[in-house]
């Protein structure tokens, strides 16, 4: 299918997700009508959120969004946009693992993505300082090592920061960094709006034999506030199919 069709279907579903943290108990019917859609197409929809666990139906068939207390909503925003190609960044990104690989894992949204595919890569070993990745693996029955850098809690990124992550990371050698930023620009590089994280990234950059970054085409061509490498450190990118060709073969 043409890519303005998934495009389509990724928009949808994102404006779905904010109509749900507005309105709770919604009914399919409901959700149909505001969208200007069938209700074929608007369950297809709910589904794939509902398998995602980006939202929650309950006894009466009412649609909601997954409201976990844990769950910052800034941060599960950013989490819910353009999922789909995040998770397609994800699933190509997990073929760059070997069993018995060391791997940071920075904050990012589409880097949380990739953790959802790590089951059977054994024995692995993860450090990050990212607060869900620990909780979501220790809740899988594999041979996969944490290690929670530790550090200074920032929220809205629902990460850790600071000297003392960054002396944990400086302790390691790993084989592979997967970080995510804000934007890439071919001549200014990766850059970032949260000026807290950049000391991790760039610790993770110079302790991983191998950097990874995973960021979605709507990134592509944009300049972040602070920026965090050059584009001739990175070893790989992984994007979306929404990347365009000039950009690519770039």
């Amino acid at each position: 299918m043409p890519k303005n069709f998934y495009a389509a279907v990724d928009m949808r579903r994102q404006e779905i997700l904010r109509y749900l943290a507005n309105h709770q108990n919604c009914a399919l019917g409901e959700i149909a009508e505001e969208f200007k859609t069938s209700e074929m197409t608007v369950r297809r929809d709910l589904h794939a959120l509902s398998a995602e666990s980006l939202i929650t139906q309950n006894s009466k068939g009412l649609y909601s969004l997954n409201c976990d207390p844990s769950f910052d909503p800034r941060y599960f925003l950013r989490y819910s946009a353009h999922h789909l190609w995040k998770a397609a960044i994800a699933r190509a990104a997990v073929s760059l693992i070997s069993p018995g690989d060391f791997i940071f894992m920075d904050s990012g949204t589409t880097v949380l993505e990739l953790s959802k595919h790590l089951e059977g890569i054994e024995p692995l070993s993860v450090a990050t300082n990212n607060l869900y990745i620990p909780m979501y693996l220790s809740q899988r029955p594999s041979r996969i090592q944490v290690e929670f850098l530790g550090g200074d809690v920032h929220l809205p990124s629902m990460s850790t920061y600071g000297l003392h992550a960054c002396r944990k990371i400086e302790s390691y050698n790993a084989d592979l960094l997967f970080f995510s930023a804000d934007g890439l620009d071919f001549e200014a590089g990766v850059s970032t709006d949260e000026y807290r994280l950049i000391d991790v990234k760039t610790s993770m950059l110079h302790s991983a034999r191998t950097s990874v970054l995973l960021i979605d085409s709507s990134k592509l061509n944009r300049r972040a506030v602070q920026r965090v490498a050059a584009l001739s450190e990175l070893d790989v990118v992984v994007t979306d199919s929404h990347a365009s060709d000039a950009d690519l073969a770039r």
